[in-house]
């Protein structure tokens, strides 16, 4: 195998030696829906490199999987040796390179439209209920697994409007509002 030493007999046959990439640094991104890395926060560093070779590697890297969360798993792809000795190395192309260096927080939910079925009830001694859309940058979210609701339930007519409250839950975090009333049926009495 190659160690540094420059060959210059014809009848010798070099090796390439072997490398073992490993992913530095960490990362974190705000949900996006998509497992797609960016930035410049995680490198390659690889390990076997003889006496002062210069070699470095480029990659492509991808989060395991979409989900907000701690502690994710980045792999990864597309590793290509650079430098003036790169071809006197390899690495193995069935070697996964992972590590649990990437965090994903949840995306608010402040900024949200909501928008209710109804803003405007009639008094009928029951108990009635609105149900609200919640979009999030172009995106309508799911009741039940991205946020959750309260406030959406009234019987009684009030001076003040209701308040429905919608949670972020799962990937997303953060409050966001709209309000409804409930007032009596206005009859012209002639």
């Amino acid at each position: 195998y190659y160690d540094g030493e420059e060959v210059l007999y014809s009848d010798v046959f070099v090796y390439m030696k072997e490398l073992t990439p490993t992913i530095t640094g960490t990362t974190s991104k705000t949900y996006d829906g998509t497992t797609s890395y960016t930035g410049d926060d995680l490198s390659i560093t690889l390990d076997g490199v003889v006496n002062n070779d210069v070699i470095s590697a480029k990659a492509d890297f991808v989060y395991s999987d979409a989900n907000a969360g701690t502690n994710k798993t980045i792999t990864a792809t597309n590793i290509v040796l650079e430098g003036a000795k790169a071809d006197n190395y390899y690495i193995d192309e069935n070697v996964v390179v992972s590590a649990k260096v990437g965090t994903i927080t949840a995306k608010d939910i402040s900024g949200a439209t909501v928008a209710l079925d109804k803003n405007e009830l009639t008094y009928n001694g029951k108990v009635q209920t609105v149900n609200p859309t919640v979009t999030v940058g172009g995106k309508t979210l799911v009741a039940g697994t991205d946020y959750t609701v309260s406030g959406n339930t009234a019987k009684e007519v009030k001076d003040s409007a209701y308040t429905v409250t919608v949670t972020g839950k799962g990937n997303y975090t953060g409050t966001a509002t709209a309000t409804y009333t409930i007032s009596y049926l206005d009859e012209d009495v002639t």
